[in-house]
């Protein structure tokens, strides 16, 4: 599962440089980052629900919720802390940064260096109630994902509902463009002359705000899984048309804050991943005899999908999420050392290098925003000059090589602080001692 992850978050990855995945596979289109995350949160629900009914059955909740923070906040808050200080030095040194509303040669717009223009050009647009909203949801991760619903002027904050009626949102306003390059509507973009700015702009980790709903999971999670599988699926089942019924009937569907980041609407995909851990548990306790090339044909369909889900038929994100949810379990009886379908020793060569890329997934997703920015702030002529996909290949190639780095001096030293609160008796235990 870890190099499903490592591709999800590559596809983020390239969701951030626009027009690179066309021309890298003109066939297949990769995968929309939005879908990539929401494959992320069906892992999450699978991997929320094991540890729970595992590990953290015997520790307690508390250990459950340390664990997570211990998990996320580290190398959020140190990529936190870079993008601030790099912001300021670019600033410092004023180099050279695209405008608003600037289209380059290739015709893409490159958002994360709209935030250096942002704070730069539009930080008199913000007043009491955005700056205390900006620093709670930096500092806490939650809310973040409102920011691209919220919007300011320097005389209070709005709703995206109430944003588009204005004049401000109509000058700002740009063509949206499916996957197909089709239109699809209009989207904000700003200008530096810009009377409004919706608040995702300020963000020093837009996609942070991913990391608001795991949270929000996380805090339900202890409760969902101890409902039980009937009342999961029934959830499930609610969430699942919940969703469909806002978005499709309501005309929600036309903002993307509903499509893919308000929480009551995503709830369904952690749901998925609860379910998906069920199908495991019954492969587990039915011993059903999983033998080593079905859980290689699980892999490597799995892989597929991720790979090609925009050649998969209509509905081609829910069957990708689908399959995800079904084979999930067979790829982590794969991964599970416990079990001796495969070869040992080709297994453990696989495990080693697949831990590893896994282990890169979440430094890679939270860092490289950060990465693109000050590639482009810092080298903008020469990356512009070296041509668009050289130039973008090697931002990808630097944006694995910080996640490498990140993963080494925080994330490892983290692992092992926690494994050292791991060695804590439980309660159980200390009960026995007493």
């Amino acid at each position: 599962m870890g190099t499903v992850r490592i591709f999800l978050a590559l596809f983020v990855v390239f969701g951030h440089l626009p027009g690179l995945a066309g021309e890298l596979n003109p066939v297949g289109h990769w995968m929309r980052a939005e879908v990539a995350v929401q494959g992320f949160f069906i892992i999450s629900g699978f991997y929320m629900t094991l540890i729970l009914k595992g590990k953290y059955q015997s520790r307690g909740i508390r250990a459950f919720y340390t664990a997570r923070i211990l998990k996320l906040f580290p190398i959020y808050y140190v990529v936190l802390i870079l993008s601030i200080i790099l912001y300021i030095a670019i600033e410092h040194f004023g180099l050279t940064l695209f405008e608003f509303r600037y289209e380059p040669k290739w015709k893409t717009y490159d958002y994360p260096i709209i935030i250096f223009n942002a704070w730069n050009s539009m930080s008199d647009r913000l007043e009491t109630t955005g700056i205390l909203f900006l620093l709670l949801s930096h500092t806490t991760l939650l809310g973040q994902e409102f920011a691209s619903y919220i919007a300011t002027s320097g005389s209070g904050l709005m709703s995206m509902g109430e944003f588009v009626k204005t004049d401000g949102f109509r000058d700002a306003a740009v063509l949206a463009y499916g996957p197909d390059g089709s239109v699809v509507g209009e989207e904000f973009q700003p200008f530096k002359d810009s009377t409004h700015v919706t608040m995702n702009y300020f963000l020093f980790i837009p996609q942070a705000w991913s990391l608001g709903l795991e949270l929000l999971f996380y805090l339900i999670a202890p409760a969902i899984v101890y409902l039980g599988r009937r009342a999961v699926l029934l959830l499930a089942l609610c969430a699942l048309g919940v969703r469909i019924y806002f978005l499709e009937y309501t005309g929600l569907g036309e903002l993307n804050f509903f499509e893919y980041k308000f929480f009551p609407f995503e709830l369904v995909f952690f749901l998925l991943g609860v379910i998906s851990y069920y199908l495991y548990e019954f492969i587990q306790r039915t011993d059903l005899k999983t033998h080593g090339y079905l859980q290689r044909g699980a892999l490597i369909f799995l892989l597929l999908s991720t790979l090609l889900v925009a050649q998969l038929p209509s509905m081609n994100n829910w069957i990708f999420y689908g399959t995800l949810a079904v084979l999930m379990p067979f790829a982590f009886r794969f991964d599970d050392p416990r079990h001796d379908d495969v070869s040992t020793t080709w297994r453990a060569k696989f495990a080693r290098l697949d831990r590893w890329l896994g282990d890169l997934s979440y430094p890679l997703y939270i860092s490289h925003v950060m990465v693109i920015s000050v590639a482009y702030g810092l080298a903008y002529e020469l990356v512009y000059s070296a041509g668009h996909v050289p130039a973008q290949l090697a931002i990808i190639v630097v944006a694995i090589l910080a996640a490498m780095l990140l993963n080494q001096f925080i994330q490892q030293p983290v692992e092992r602080f926690k494994a050292k609160r791991s060695k804590v008796p439980t309660r159980a235990e200390r009960r026995r001692r007493r």
